[in-house]
């Protein structure tokens, strides 16, 4: 039996260059993301931000206080997709606006939450719709408060931060192409994943850019008029339960109107049938126009200002990203207009941004 020899006392591995080799390892995965990001990007996917209750939770948390120009944005989708940012920035740069809305939950539980916060009086914009007063979904949007209120400490808001900063930029830490997305895709479909038409911001703006003629905008429509249309088909509504639903809201309003602040609530734009529908299905006498005297808020109906009327919808119920710009400043205007938001410091500021 052989065995090899031992090292003796002077001897010594040879010396390795682990610094170039540390290099070497680094250039390596570095050219590897950046072929995979050109390859992604060349199939034309864009980067987009989880948009995760620790997300929310962030911007809850950087609310302000009653001293400063503070506006939050409440609602569901259309909120999150037709009110640009941007262009509240440009015009009010030393504003704190924070983007509150949360796809497909109506907004009365951050209402309420907000309504609870000694520290808040500033301006809500609030999007909805007539149902959204229903006290049965009030409580959709309680996991995001939940998560603000429980334990997110400012090490969640760092993290949250680093990562959504990093989402925004690279395409390849986004959930579409992922190493389990892109193998799940290949074994159902056998092609790779395709580019979505939503993309989140870490500001919480959801970018849609729609093409008309598209099957994914055209499903969309279909299902948006289908459920609009079964809707009007329910005749003589019982407003007793929504009437009673209307007095806890008050409170929470006048709540907030009682530190300064001021909630107005936004009929977002619906398109086509969708509109024709939702008309019948709750006719604006008997719902929308009694709104601002039940529950002591204002109230801003897109069919009244015909400067938020002025656009297509391409699903009929969600703004198009490059409309959402126009859209926001016709918005702003309007309530500047009716004093819920003071001049812009400087009108250049928004043609120059």
């Amino acid at each position: 039996m052989t065995t090899s020899p031992s090292l003796g006392p002077g001897d010594r591995l040879p010396p390795l260059p682990w610094g170039r080799l540390a290099g070497a390892t680094v250039l390596l995965a570095v050219l590897a993301l950046t072929t995979a990001e050109g390859v992604w990007r060349s199939r034309h996917f864009r980067p987009s931000v989880a948009d995760t209750p620790e997300l929310w939770a962030s911007h809850r948390a950087a609310v302000g206080t009653r001293e400063h120009l503070n506006v939050v944005c409440l609602g569901a989708s259309r909120m999150q997709c037709g009110f640009a940012p941007d262009v509240f920035t440009r015009r009010y740069p030393d504003g704190n606006l924070r983007q509150l809305a949360v796809a497909g939950a109506p907004p009365m539980a951050t209402l309420r939450d907000l309504a609870d916060d000694e520290t808040f009086g500033g301006l809500v914009i609030c999007a909805v719709q007539v149902t959204d007063f229903r006290r049965d979904v009030w409580e959709s949007q309680q996991l995001y408060v939940e998560r603000w209120r429980s334990d997110f400490r400012w090490d969640d808001a760092l993290e949250t931060r680093v990562s959504s900063w990093l989402q925004e930029r690279a395409t390849v830490v986004s959930s579409q192409v992922r190493t389990d997305s892109v193998l799940r895709s290949l074994a159902t479909t056998r092609r790779l994943p395709q580019p979505r038409f939503q993309h989140m911001r870490a500001d919480r703006w959801r970018q849609d850019r729609y093409r008309f003629g598209d099957p994914i905008t055209e499903k969309r429509r279909a299902m948006f008029i289908e459920s609009s249309r079964r809707a009007a088909a329910v005749r003589d509504r019982d407003q007793t339960d929504w009437l009673h639903d209307l007095e806890t809201v008050r409170g929470w309003v006048a709540a907030i109107q009682r530190r300064g602040g001021r909630v107005v609530f936004v009929r977002f734009p619906t398109d086509g049938p969708k509109w024709q529908f939702d008309q019948l299905a709750f006719p604006r006498e008997l719902w929308w126009d009694r709104l601002a005297a039940l529950t002591g808020a204002d109230t801003l109906h897109f069919a009244d200002e015909s400067s938020l009327a002025a656009f297509t919808l391409p699903d009929t119920s969600h703004l198009d990203a490059r409309d959402a710009p126009a859209f926001t400043a016709a918005l702003l205007d309007r309530l500047v207009h009716d004093r819920f938001l003071p001049p812009a410091p400087s009108p250049a500021i928004e043609r120059t941004g």
